[in-house]
């Protein structure tokens, strides 16, 4: 449990806030998709070990929240909403919603029909019997303000996009029968919709009418019979330029669990770097470093990363970084990377993945593809463009141009 804690910490101290005293609205703080909570001071069973996890099952508005050993602490005000998980079956006591159990977990599902600070305590042993609640007064649950006994919204996953250069379809799972139901437009207003009333786990939608080579906006959304209503953040697609044929995708835009990069084998040609052609490659030299960032210490400080694949260097520039990230990042998904401790804290977590992690660059595919990098000791970095040059040159080990050259030059 130890590993959730710093996580824990992070959060409490963005969640907890006000402007001058007075709430803001309604979705002043997202809580997204796969976030987790580590409740320390609370056991999953009687007599056994202090430490819970909650974990946010659908995207879930609030105006704050305050994560306490025992408890949490929801600021809401209405149209605020919920939806949070116990592996551990605990129940989620309060005085405004039930508990929802299953054989495999608890679930809270809650929207905020006015201004309310929802307390949510967790006791030790205090945990699901059966398919049955914990006694509250229901109301407002599953975000569709259903009464009924299903409280759970519908979980999207599996989303991809295939884009032709006039349409494109759009393709997803829920994990129950759900709507068929998608907002799209040229920007987050969106603007159109496509929604069926057919309930089923398998989905897709076809768009029609849009122009070529043009980029836009999109959010699934799901509803299942009871009422109870989710949503994915928002994401794009850019359509071909006309008369282009059509691309199929190859790597779905979900979690997945890190093996090897999923990228696309470069064709190799030889930079104008000024390194010198025809150096003979030295695969010791580059696989050792494989996973390194060099800083090219005989010419202004370039910076070169080497993929740990194919051991082939790249340079890395602004105009460039992008571009670079996309095609030698390993997508990985939220409860993945939180096995990673961030930089700077002394948190040992998964030191397995940590070890199969080093020196790779990581997408956050559940978290709007946000980059890291993993150092040579295991400790994630966050990449930005504000930070970008500055942490590179930071981490980088310097290198002579002698052997820089040695190491086969890659291009993608």
């Amino acid at each position: 449990m130890n590993k959730k804690r710093l996580l824990v910490v992070i959060l409490s101290l963005v969640l907890i806030f006000s402007a001058n005293g007075v709430n803001g609205a309604y979705n002043d703080t997202t809580l997204e998709t796969g976030t987790i909570f580590y409740i320390s001071g609370v056991a999953p069973t009687t007599g056994g070990t202090a430490g819970i996890n909650i974990t946010v099952f659908a995207d879930s508005e609030v105006v704050s929240m305050q994560v306490n050993t025992t408890s949490l602490v929801v600021s809401m005000e209405s149209g605020s909403k919920i939806y949070f998980e116990s592996t551990d079956k605990k129940l989620f006591v309060n005085d405004s919603a039930t508990t929802a159990c299953t054989a495999d977990n608890s679930r809270l599902s809650y929207v905020a029909t006015a201004t309310e600070s929802l307390t949510i305590t967790f006791e030790d042993g205090s945990n699901c019997s059966g398919n049955v609640g914990n006694g509250g007064t229901g109301g407002g649950g599953g975000g569709g303000g259903s009464s009924s006994s299903d409280l759970s919204a519908p979980v999207i996953s599996d989303i991809v996009a295939t884009p032709t250069d006039t349409g494109a379809t759009i393709t997803w799972t829920t994990n129950e029968a759900s709507i068929s139901w998608m907002l799209y437009g040229a920007n987050t207003s969106y603007g159109s919709e496509s929604k069926t009333e057919v309930y089923k786990t398998s989905h897709s939608v076809t768009l029609a009418s849009l122009l070529p080579a043009t980029t836009y906006h999109y959010q699934v959304k799901a509803k299942d019979s009871s009422g109870n209503a989710s949503y994915y953040s928002d994401k794009t697609f850019t359509t071909l330029a006309a008369g282009a044929a059509p691309i199929t995708p190859t790597t779905p835009e979900i979690p997945i669990t890190p093996t090897t990069p999923e990228v696309q084998t470069p064709s190799v040609t030889t930079p104008d770097d000024g390194l010198g052609n025809g150096v003979a490659p030295d695969m010791k030299l580059a696989k050792r470093l494989a996973g390194r960032l060099l800083l090219r210490v005989e010419k202004g400080g370039e910076i070169w990363y080497v993929d740990t694949k194919e051991y082939k260097r790249y340079q890395v520039t602004f105009a460039n970084a992008l571009y670079v990230f996309q095609k030698l990042s390993l997508g990985i998904s939220n409860a993945n990377l939180a096995k990673i401790p961030v930089s700077g804290t002394k948190d040992v977590s998964n030191i397995s993945l940590r070890n199969k992690m080093k020196g790779k660059m990581l997408l956050a595919v559940e978290d709007h593809g946000r980059i890291w990098y993993v150092d040579k000791d295991g400790y994630r970095h966050e990449v930005t463009w504000a930070n970008l040059m500055d942490l590179f040159r930071k981490l980088a080990l310097g290198i002579t141009d002698a052997n820089l050259a040695k190491i086969p030059a890659g291009s993608l």
